[in-house]
């Protein structure tokens, strides 16, 4: 997580499917990396959840709940 993987943002740029990212407010992944995730990839939605880094696990239904409404809007 912390040395991998080695994508540069601008490369993100050529993704075109929908993407979802989802992010805990206490995750040890800078906010703006996410955002500027967010930002390169053209089709992409960022969503915030409090929780760290395994949200799944730790709000799972706010995941869930997260998961299924980017599915049911693409």
């Amino acid at each position: 997580m912390v040395n991998e993987p080695q994508i540069k943002i601008s490369s993100l740029k050529r993704l075109t499917c929908p993407t979802l990212l989802i992010y805990g407010t206490d995750d040890e992944i800078k906010l703006s990396h996410a955002r500027k995730i967010n930002k390169a990839i053209h089709s992409s939605s960022l969503v915030l959840i409090e929780g760290t880094h395994f949200l799944s696990m730790e709000r799972p239904e706010a995941f869930d709940r997260a998961v299924i409404s980017f599915l049911k809007n693409r």
